[in-house]
């Protein structure tokens, strides 16, 4: 009840207008060259797994998580971090955050499900073939638009979770075609595929790749997608493959 199925279908992955935009870092590769897949239908969640959602889920199965998220101090930085223990309930309408990929992926399967790959993640992101450049189309973001654009637009921190209005007082924008909120605000999302080029690797193959899945090689960061609260929103643009830090500002979703 918490999901929806996405139909499966032809996509592009990656994006020409947006080569040149690697930053080394946080964005080591350009989404480029294009790489056309094709995704059987799955099922997404439509919102981002909430803090109360993991303690339910604590609560019920406990043995199912190996590990916790780590308890940040609520000073710096690490302020933004939504978990605040299995006994706090204060966060439980925020999305998990500051969670490792291994928690992410224990979370996900605990609930029957996984994390997304990159080719589902985009696919679902933009459109369903119409190479979108974010959830609502090719319109330029604004601050009602998504979760996004930090100070720029009076945000320090993320909204709850699965919310069809924001903070700001204005319904928002960030809504797949399928339904599934936040994909280009809130939080970024962990997805279940490794961090490399698309020129290189399990990408580098000839023809339309059947539901990809790019897990190796294993010391490579996994990919986070989507924006984030504290970013300009053009960051969130659905695209772009963002490398893991392990970071707060990172959610799942199943």
């Amino acid at each position: 009840e918490d999901s929806v199925c996405i139909p499966g279908g032809f996509t592009l992955l990656g994006d020409e207008k947006l080569r040149g935009t690697a930053d080394g870092f946080l964005m080591p590769f350009d989404p480029v060259p294009l790489r056309p897949v094709r995704v059987r239908p799955f099922f997404m969640d439509v919102a981002e797994i909430s803090v109360g959602r993991f303690r339910a889920l604590l609560d019920e199965s406990p043995g199912l998580i190996s590990g916790l998220p780590e308890q940040w101090e609520p000073t710096g930085s690490q302020a933004s971090c939504t978990w605040l223990g299995p006994d706090n309930a204060d966060n439980d309408a925020l999305p998990l955050s500051c969670v490792n990929g291994k928690t992410a992926s224990e979370v996900c399967a605990a609930l029957g499900g996984g994390l997304p790959t990159e080719a589902e993640w985009e696919h679902a992101a933009r459109g369903r073939g119409r190479r979108w450049r974010y959830p609502w189309g090719n319109e330029w973001p604004e601050c009602c638009t998504a979760i996004a654009g930090g100070q720029a637009c009076g945000r320090n921190a993320p909204e709850p979770a699965g919310n069809s209005s924001n903070a700001l007082g204005c319904a928002t924008r960030d809504v797949s075609r399928d339904g599934v909120l936040d994909l280009a605000g809130n939080l970024q999302e962990i997805s279940s595929d490794r961090l490399v080029s698309y020129a290189e690797g399990c990408w580098n193959r000839a023809g339309v790749m059947l539901d990809p899945s790019c897990t190796e090689p294993e010391h490579a960061p996994l990919v986070v997608r989507g924006g984030v609260y504290n970013e300009p929103a053009t960051f969130g643009a659905a695209p772009v493959r963002r490398l893991f830090t392990g970071a707060y500002g990172v959610g799942a979703v199943g």
